[in-house]
């Protein structure tokens, strides 16, 4: 291999690397802000539930 060929094969494994590592930060935060919606939309769905249970309506 000569020099350029390196070169372009170590771009292009700092290319992967960085958008590897971009798609799971971007990962992880989805996964943050699902649990937390999942979380909120249980809190709502119990209190909606028990507010109905209890003799509240519309």
């Amino acid at each position: 291999m000569s020099g350029k060929e390196l070169a372009e094969a170590a771009g292009k494994e700092a290319l992967k690397q960085a958008l590897k590592e971009w798609l799971d930060e971007k990962l992880a935060e989805f996964g943050w802000w699902s649990l937390k919606m999942l979380a909120a939309g249980a809190l709502v769905a119990g209190v909606y539930f028990y507010l109905i249970a209890t003799g509240w309506h519309k």
